[in-house]
Protein backbone atom coordinates (compact mmCIF):
# COMPACT_ATOMS: atom_id res chain seq x y z
CA UNK A 1 0.00 0.00 0.00
CA UNK A 2 2.90 2.17 -0.63
CA UNK A 3 1.03 4.33 -3.22
CA UNK A 4 -1.95 5.09 -1.00
CA UNK A 5 0.03 7.22 1.46
CA UNK A 6 1.16 9.49 -1.42
CA UNK A 7 -2.42 10.07 -2.63
CA UNK A 8 -3.17 13.09 -0.38
CA UNK A 9 0.14 14.66 -1.42
CA UNK A 10 -0.66 14.16 -5.12
CA UNK A 11 -4.10 15.68 -4.70
CA UNK A 12 -2.56 18.65 -2.92
CA UNK A 13 -0.06 19.19 -5.76
CA UNK A 14 -2.77 18.91 -8.43
CA UNK A 15 -5.03 21.25 -6.48
CA UNK A 16 -2.28 23.87 -6.11
CA UNK A 17 -1.47 23.68 -9.80
CA UNK A 18 -5.16 24.16 -10.65
CA UNK A 19 -5.45 27.20 -8.37
CA UNK A 20 -2.31 28.72 -9.91
CA UNK A 21 -3.62 28.12 -13.42
CA UNK A 22 -7.08 29.53 -12.77
CA UNK A 23 -5.74 32.43 -10.74
CA UNK A 24 -3.68 33.69 -13.66
CA UNK A 25 -6.51 33.36 -16.19
CA UNK A 26 -8.63 36.41 -16.88
CA UNK A 27 -12.36 36.04 -16.91
CA UNK A 28 -14.51 37.83 -19.47
CA UNK A 29 -17.44 39.90 -18.36
CA UNK A 30 -20.32 41.28 -20.39
CA UNK A 31 -22.61 44.12 -19.47
CA UNK A 32 -25.72 45.31 -21.22
CA UNK A 33 -26.56 48.96 -20.97
CA UNK A 34 -29.39 51.02 -22.32
CA UNK A 35 -28.57 52.96 -25.46
CA UNK A 36 -30.22 56.14 -26.67
CA UNK A 37 -33.21 55.40 -28.87
CA UNK A 38 -33.44 56.75 -32.37
CA UNK A 39 -37.20 56.73 -32.19
CA UNK A 40 -39.80 54.08 -32.77
CA UNK A 41 -38.64 51.02 -34.65
CA UNK A 42 -40.80 49.75 -37.46
CA UNK A 43 -40.86 47.63 -40.53
CA UNK A 44 -41.15 49.33 -43.85
CA UNK A 45 -42.88 47.62 -46.71
CA UNK A 46 -42.64 48.22 -50.39
CA UNK A 47 -44.64 46.92 -53.29
CA UNK A 48 -43.18 45.76 -56.56
CA UNK A 49 -45.60 47.28 -59.04
CA UNK A 50 -46.64 45.29 -62.08
CA UNK A 51 -45.87 46.60 -65.55
CA UNK A 52 -48.85 48.17 -67.32
CA UNK A 53 -50.44 48.40 -70.75
CA UNK A 54 -49.52 44.97 -72.10
CA UNK A 55 -50.07 44.31 -75.79
CA UNK A 56 -49.25 41.57 -78.23
CA UNK A 57 -48.94 41.08 -81.95
CA UNK A 58 -47.91 38.46 -84.44
CA UNK A 59 -46.17 39.06 -87.74
CA UNK A 60 -44.35 36.64 -90.05
CA UNK A 61 -44.68 33.85 -87.47
CA UNK A 62 -43.09 35.90 -84.66
CA UNK A 63 -45.05 36.86 -81.55
CA UNK A 64 -44.09 40.15 -79.88
CA UNK A 65 -45.30 41.07 -76.39
CA UNK A 66 -44.90 44.69 -75.22
CA UNK A 67 -45.59 46.48 -71.93
CA UNK A 68 -44.95 49.75 -70.14
CA UNK A 69 -42.14 49.55 -67.57
CA UNK A 70 -42.96 49.13 -63.91
CA UNK A 71 -42.90 52.28 -61.80
CA UNK A 72 -40.82 50.43 -59.17
CA UNK A 73 -37.28 51.78 -59.56
CA UNK A 74 -35.76 48.76 -57.80
CA UNK A 75 -37.13 46.20 -60.28
CA UNK A 76 -34.41 44.40 -62.23
CA UNK A 77 -36.37 42.73 -65.01
CA UNK A 78 -39.53 40.97 -66.12
CA UNK A 79 -40.86 37.44 -66.26
CA UNK A 80 -42.87 36.77 -69.43
CA UNK A 81 -45.35 33.93 -68.99
CA UNK A 82 -47.52 32.12 -71.50
CA UNK A 83 -50.47 29.75 -71.45
CA UNK A 84 -52.78 28.17 -74.00
CA UNK A 85 -55.99 28.81 -72.03
CA UNK A 86 -57.51 32.10 -71.01
CA UNK A 87 -56.84 32.71 -67.33
CA UNK A 88 -53.89 30.31 -67.24
CA UNK A 89 -52.17 28.40 -66.00
CA UNK A 90 -49.13 30.25 -67.30
CA UNK A 91 -45.60 28.96 -67.58
CA UNK A 92 -42.49 31.09 -67.62
CA UNK A 93 -41.20 31.69 -71.14
CA UNK A 94 -38.24 33.95 -70.40
CA UNK A 95 -36.75 36.30 -67.85
CA UNK A 96 -36.00 39.63 -69.50
CA UNK A 97 -33.20 41.52 -67.71
CA UNK A 98 -33.35 45.25 -67.18
CA UNK A 99 -36.15 47.47 -65.94
CA UNK A 100 -36.10 49.47 -69.18
CA UNK A 101 -36.56 46.47 -71.48
CA UNK A 102 -40.23 46.52 -72.43
CA UNK A 103 -40.73 43.88 -75.14
CA UNK A 104 -40.01 40.29 -75.99
CA UNK A 105 -40.28 38.52 -79.37
CA UNK A 106 -40.15 34.84 -80.24
CA UNK A 107 -41.31 32.28 -82.74
CA UNK A 108 -43.80 30.26 -80.69
CA UNK A 109 -43.58 26.46 -80.58
CA UNK A 110 -47.04 26.01 -82.14
CA UNK A 111 -49.30 28.10 -84.32
CA UNK A 112 -52.18 28.45 -81.82
CA UNK A 113 -53.70 31.15 -79.60
CA UNK A 114 -51.46 32.11 -76.69
CA UNK A 115 -52.28 34.08 -73.57
CA UNK A 116 -49.44 36.16 -72.12
CA UNK A 117 -48.90 37.94 -68.81
CA UNK A 118 -45.82 39.83 -67.60
CA UNK A 119 -44.50 40.31 -64.05
CA UNK A 120 -41.86 42.71 -62.77
CA UNK A 121 -39.05 40.99 -60.84
CA UNK A 122 -36.40 41.80 -58.26
CA UNK A 123 -33.81 39.10 -57.62
CA UNK A 124 -33.68 36.67 -56.00
CA UNK A 125 -37.39 35.83 -55.70
CA UNK A 126 -39.62 38.88 -55.59
CA UNK A 127 -42.28 39.27 -58.27
CA UNK A 128 -45.16 41.64 -58.88
CA UNK A 129 -48.70 40.69 -59.70
CA UNK A 130 -49.42 39.72 -63.31
CA UNK A 131 -50.34 42.28 -65.91
CA UNK A 132 -53.69 41.94 -67.58
CA UNK A 133 -53.72 38.97 -69.95
CA UNK A 134 -52.96 39.51 -73.64
CA UNK A 135 -54.11 37.07 -76.31
CA UNK A 136 -52.02 36.63 -79.44
CA UNK A 137 -53.30 34.37 -82.23
CA UNK A 138 -50.16 32.80 -83.69
CA UNK A 139 -52.21 30.69 -86.10
CA UNK A 140 -52.95 33.75 -88.26
CA UNK A 141 -49.57 35.40 -88.72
Amino acid sequence: MRGSRFLPRRLLVVGCALVALLGSASLAEAQFTASPSSGPMGVSTATLNAPTAPSGSCSNGTVTVRWTATSSAFADGYDVQRGTKTGGPYGSVVHVAGRGTVSYAQVPPQQVKYYYVVRATKAPNWTSANTAQVMVDASNC
